[in-house]
Parts: structure tokens; C-alpha cells; sequence
């Protein structure tokens, strides 16, 4: 990875629960310079940070963050409800970047919806107004989506280094599934994924 930016800007979210979430951070959809191009990703791991460079694995999101990663892993799993509700979320996000109208509250609104989805009860936080009146539109339009054409997105996992350590932040991605051949690692650096709705088709880096 080269970059990382927040797509369409972001705003703050303190996160008060569950404990050792990762407190005041800037919430929104981020844009990922990669050497596959660039993506699109939004966080649904409040126990981490996003690290660069981490090399990343691609795979079906099962779970949100692990709130041990230095120790036996305590997971959020995720039913399938859930799932197809943050694949929504993230097609929504997306589709409102590319047609440039996701506002920065919009963004950030999208994000604290997928963190409410995956933690559920167990998940806290205090947002501004300005994100509380577009989460409020997103919540309503979730409650009554067709969820029947959506599937298990894609998640990012952080892959352990030389020493063992597993550092960085997993991500969730909107990419349809693809074919066996990229689900490698997908090269050295942050590499990720939500994919930019565009015309053009990314081209694949040699193994």
C-alpha cells in the first residue's frame, strides 16, 4: 500500500463500549491506494488500528474485531443477517461515492451503522448531530431493504509478520466474490477492499 484517505471526508465518534475499543477516532469510508489500484473499505474492527504497511487476507467477514489480539481471540461473530446488513450498508456507501453524493456525515453515518450492526447491544458511542440526522435515513432505509441479492461480504484480516504479531485493523469490503486465483495474499502493503464502482477493471498484479 502507498496511501490511505477518508473517501468522502469523515467526522469524530467516541466509542465508550465495549471495553478497550479504541475510543475517539475519525469515522468514515476510506479510500486505499493499493498496488491493485485503488479500493474502497470501511472499519469493523474498534479494537485496532488501521497499520501501514500490514499485508492483508481475503476472505468471507464471519466476525467483527478480536478485542485480544495479543492473546486468545474473543471475536464478534456474525450471523448471516448481519452480514447481508453490512454488505448493504457498504453497496449504499459506495454506490453514493461514486454518484458524489456521499457528505462527509453521510460517510461516517454509514460506518457507526455497520459498527452497530456487527457489535450490536454491545457497542456504545456519541456522535454529532449532523451524523445522527443521516444514520437516522440509513436505519430507516435498512429496516425496510431487500436483503434477498446480498451475501457475505469480503473481509481484510491482517496477516502475522515474522515475529507472530498480527497488527492492523480488519476491513470490510463490498468486492463480489472473486475467483479462487485472488484470494491470495494480495502483495506486500495494505491492500483492500471495497471496489471503486468504475469502469475500468483493475489489473491483475503478477504472483
Amino acid at each position: 500500500m502507498t496511501n490511505y484517505s477518508f473517501a468522502a471526508g469523515s467526522q469524530s465518534v467516541t466509542i465508550t463500549q465495549p471495553s478497550g475499543a479504541i475510543g475517539t477516532v475519525s469515522a468514515g469510508l476510506f479510500k486505499l491506494n493499493t498496488s491493485a489500484g485503488d479500493w474502497l473499505a470501511f472499519c469493523v474492527d474498534i479494537f485496532n488500528v488501521l497499520v501501514k504497511p500490514t499485508v492483508y487476507g481475503l476472505g468471507p467477514l464471519t466476525s467483527a474485531g478480536d478485542s485480544t489480539p495479543a492473546g486468545p481471540p474473543v471475536d464478534y461473530p456474525l450471523t448471516l443477517t448481519q452480514q447481508k446488513q453490512i454488505h448493504w450498508l457498504a453497496d449504499q456507501a459506495i454506490t453514493e461515492y461514486g454518484n458524489s453524493t456521499l457528505t462527509a456525515a453521510k460517510s461516517a453515518a454509514y460506518q457507526v451503522a455497520i459498527w452497530d450492526v456487527a457489535y450490536g447491544s454491545a457497542f456504545a458511542r456519541t456522535i454529532n448531530s449532523a451524523t445522527q440526522t443521516a444514520l437516522n435515513s440509513i436505519v430507516t432505509a435498512l429496516g425496510s431493504a431487500d436483503l434477498s441479492g446480498y451475501w457475505v461480504p469480503l473481509a481484510l484480516t491482517p496477516q502475522a509478520n515474522s515475529q507472530g504479531l498480527v497488527k492492523g485493523q480488519k476491513l470490510v469490503t463490498n468486492t463480489p466474490v472473486p475467483e479462487p486465483a485472488t484470494l491470495a495474499l494480495l502483495g506486500a502493503g495494505l491492500v483492500g477492499l471495497a471496489a471503486l464502482r468504475r469502469s475500468r477493471r483493475v489489473t491483475r498484479t503478477a504472483h
